[in-house]
């Protein structure tokens, strides 16, 4: 069981701080509240820079996985993630070969995963399959990096990719949310072959899921 203190967690809304239970904060989808203001860097592939912001020594690299360059600049005792695909993410106390390696690691698990999917082959665009990937892969990384400062109990904690969250509401939500923004209007054949769901499957897997965010 968890403790009290355990079971909390934040999440940033255009009005302030609510406390959400783990369980509620696992099952947010974090892009759209928690995104961060872009920084765009322009480096060459594995390339590092520094340069002095306000007297404030700057690193920044940058690297790829598959279609997808990423790029890395320390800021605020932490490592800020950016790509093309708007993902923007702060890793605090970790360092840029600390995120290199868990983001590769853990890409190369979420993509093998769907990739193994009869029909997602031929059917999903291997661009998107890398893109929804990386957005999985950062959700989880960032929330569990976060847990490691929040929670004691959680400080050393594994940053690898965990099965289980496949089978995670957010998990589907990202996969949902990228789809139908990308295909408005041919989101629901993807999603079913994604999440492995019929189509009234999904139809009802998607309500029960607005409703839930319709909450907050």
């Amino acid at each position: 069981m968890w403790s009290k203190a355990a079971q909390q967690s934040v999440h940033r809304t255009a009005g302030g701080l609510r406390v959400l239970s783990l369980v509620q904060a696992r099952n947010l989808v974090p892009f759209r509240e928690l995104v961060l203001p872009s920084r765009r860097l322009r480096r060459p592939l594995g390339a590092s820079h520094k340069h002095n912001l306000k007297d404030t020594e700057i690193k920044e690299m940058m690297f790829k996985v598959d279609y997808i360059e990423i790029e890395l600049a320390e800021e605020n005792q932490g490592i800020r993630l950016t790509t093309q695909n708007n993902d923007n993410v702060i890793l605090q106390n970790q360092t840029m070969a600390s995120v290199e390696n868990i983001v590769r690691e853990n890409f190369e698990i979420v993509r093998s995963h769907y990739r193994a999917i009869p029909g997602v082959d031929s059917f999903i665009d291997e661009r998107d399959l890398s893109i929804i990937s990386l957005k999985i892969v950062l959700h989880y990384l960032y929330m569990y990096n976060l847990w490691r400062k929040m929670y004691k109990h959680h400080k050393n904690r594994d940053l690898k990719f965990l099965v289980e969250d496949f089978e995670s509401p957010s998990t589907a939500d990202l996969i949902i949310w990228y789809f139908k923004n990308e295909y408005p209007e041919s989101y629901s054949a993807k999603c079913e072959l994604m999440l492995a769901l019929s189509v009234d499957e999904f139809k009802a897997y998607e309500k029960r899921r607005q409703e839930f965010h319709s909450m907050w």
